[in-house]
């Protein structure tokens, strides 16, 4: 039995926590339909918070609707209701959606401010990459000088190919 199935039996039958743990057991085991049934009767119920929007947007994408999962991203980070050290996450994902969507000027903010949350190494090479296809030379250096510095020294980055 899965860690999240084990946690469904503190709930009560239509406890909106309830429903977001299904959804998000649905979208680990990608039955993305399913998912996005329970996480939208979790809202229903009241959970509007930044983790079930995000999770919601993350079932999206799944689903090949990058235009609402892009507008689920926006309201996980405007919602009332944040879990903070999960923002860095958001803001990411969000930014490589947009970029996936050939939206990479539109990205930007998005990745910069996840990597001013978060010195995790592979979203710093990330948006140095970034900056690398449009042409931006010294900020793409200056990530990826700071990706380098992050990460283990045999760890190779998209930044430097």
């Amino acid at each position: 039995m899965l860690r999240i199935e084990k946690l469904e039996h503190n709930f009560d039958i239509d406890d909106a926590g309830l429903y977001r743990l299904r959804g998000l057991r649905y979208l680990t085991q990608g039955s993305y339909a399913h998912a996005r049934r329970d996480l939208m009767r979790a809202i229903e119920y009241g959970l509007v918070d930044s983790e079930t929007l995000y999770l919601l947007g993350e079932v999206e994408w799944q689903l090949g609707d990058a235009k609402i999962a892009e507008s689920y991203f926006k309201q996980a980070l405007e919602a009332p209701i944040q879990i903070k050290w999960r923002r860095a996450q958001y803001l990411y994902r969000l930014g490589m959606l947009l970029v996936i969507e050939n939206k990479l000027e539109e990205s930007i903010p998005f990745l910069e401010e996840a990597i001013l949350l978060s010195d995790y190494y592979p979203q710093i090479d990330y948006l140095a990459s970034i900056y690398q296809q449009l042409g931006d030379v010294e900020r793409a250096n200056r990530y990826c000088t700071k990706a380098r510095l992050l990460a283990d020294q045999n760890q190779p980055l998209m930044c430097e190919k």
